[in-house]
Formats: structure tokens, C-alpha cells, sequence
């Protein structure tokens, strides 16, 4: 079963800012962050944080909101009306618990979007631990971003959370990478890189994310049932059980 996430993106000071800032803009807004592995919570070193932050949101500004069938469109309505008033109301609620909106965060009010359930990709800065958009499922074009200082931190912060669907690191540093990545408790983790899927390759989550698994040998698995027979054939054999109560 699969059952959503709150994803974590955890960028270094060493990273490739553009790399980073550019995957991740599709790692949230892609498919209106309909996504159960959308990278909803970025932790951003503190050296390159006001950058990373500042590219972000100025892209996120540029993103055309439209139709699905104008080839121009980049990012379209979400599911449904419900949907979208879910999503405003967890904005309301950023807003409220003090995080700062930095763009977006509204319903468009173009001529050309009045049909439709088209919500602003939305840039939140300075999210904290308890407040409700960095724990909950949004599922809606809503990025959460918070700094840290040390790497302890940031796996804290990325760990803190019901959820372990995916998460991805940005760095130069693959070693370091991987030792980030076996402290994450998430079922996929990406480096330098976002939504990459292998049919040879077991997908699925830990805590809330659900348990199993699709895909690979493992997800084969799922579909059989293990049972042991067992004959003791030992020549002669008098194994202590069988003798354990007779003479």
C-alpha cells in the first residue's frame, strides 16, 4: 500500500545552485504537486540559503499557469474544487503560524482561468518544524522551505515527520551523499536528481507511506505467499524433539 508523503530535499552549500533550484521547482510543481513523492520540505544549508531561495521563488513567479492542452502551459488546474480549497486553506494556515510567503499562495484571477480549479504555485520560507504545513500532506503546489546549519540537523528535520515515501540530496560530494542517504528514513532516495523510476528497482515507503512494495523482484513478492515444509530425512536420526516427552 501506498499511501502518500511529505517528501524532504536536503541541499548542501557544495551544490550546483542551478541544478538544484531547477530540479526542484519540477520536484514540487510538476503535475500541480499531485504527487505523493513531491518534494514538499527543502532544507537548505545556511550559506546558500537567501540564493537558493531567492532563484527559487523568482522562477516559481515565472511559471505559466493554464490549460492542460496549450502547449505553453506549465503547470494546470488542480483535481477538483475541493482540492483547491484544501490547499488555500493550508496556506491560511502557513500564513497564520507564522511562516512567510514569498510568492503565490492564491487563486488566479486571469480571464483565461476562470474554468478551471487553478491555484498560484506557492513559495513558503522560514517553515518550522510544528507548524502544520511542514507535517501534513498538502498534495498541491506548495513549497516549504527551512535552513539548517549542520548535516545531524538536516537528517532531524527530514526525519521529523509521519511520512518516509522519498526524499533527495544535492551535493558535489557523493560520498557524503551516501552516508546522508542511509540516514534518511525514507524508502527512495534521488542525488542530484528527481522522480527516477527503474521497473528493476523496488518503490515503496516506511511509517505513514504505507508498507510493501511495487516494482522489482520485491514487488513480485508481494503477489506470493512463503510457507515452509519441512522433512527431517537424517538417517537414523533421533532428534532431541521427538524424544522430549517419550522413553
Amino acid at each position: 500500500m501506498e499511501l502518500g508523503g511529505k517528501s524532504a530535499a536536503i541541499v548542501l552549500n557544495d551544490a550546483d545552485l542551478e541544478l538544484a533550484v531547477n530540479g526542484l521547482l519540477c520536484a514540487i510543481f510538476l503535475n500541480q504537486g499531485q504527487m505523493c513523492t513531491a518534494m514538499s520540505r527543502m532544507f537548505v544549508q545556511e550559506k546558500i540559503y537567501d540564493n537558493f531561495i531567492n532563484d527559487f521563488t523568482q522562477k516559481a513567479k515565472r511559471i505559466k499557469i493554464g490549460p492542460a492542452l496549450d502547449f505553453e502551459t506549465q503547470i494546470g488546474p488542480l483535481i477538483s474544487e475541493s482540492q483547491r480549497k484544501k490547499v488555500l486553506e493550508y496556506v491560511k494556515q502557513g500564513k497564520k503560524e507564522g511562516a512567510q510567503l514569498l510568492c503565490g499562495g492564491d487563486i488566479p484571477q486571469q480571464e483565461g482561468l476562470k474554468k478551471g480549479f487553478f491555484f498560484e504555485p506557492t513559495v513558503f520560507g522560514a517553515v518550522s518544524p510544528e507548524m502544520s504545513i511542514f507535517k501534513e500532506e498538502i498534495f498541491g503546489p506548495v513549497a516549504c522551505i527551512s535552513k539548517f546549519s549542520s548535516l545531524e540537523e538536516a537528517v532531524a528535520l527530514a526525519n521529523d515527520c509521519a511520512f518516509g515515501l522519498a526524499a533527495s540530496i544535492w551535493t558535489k560530494d557523493e560520498l557524503r551523499a551516501q552516508n546522508l542517504a542511509k540516514a534518511i528514513n525514507a524508502g527512495t532516495v534521488w542525488i542530484n536528481t528527481y522522480g527516477m523510476f527503474f521497473n528493476e528497482l523496488p518503490y515503496g515507503g516506511f511509517k505513514q507511506s504505507g508498507f510493501g512494495k511495487e516494482l522489482g523482484k520485491e514487488g513480485f513478492l508481494e503477489y506470493t505467499r512463503l510457507k515452509n515444509v519441512i522433512i527431517d530425512k537424517t538417517q537414523d536420526s533421533k532428534p532431541l524433539v521427538n524424544y522430549w516427552y517419550g522413553f
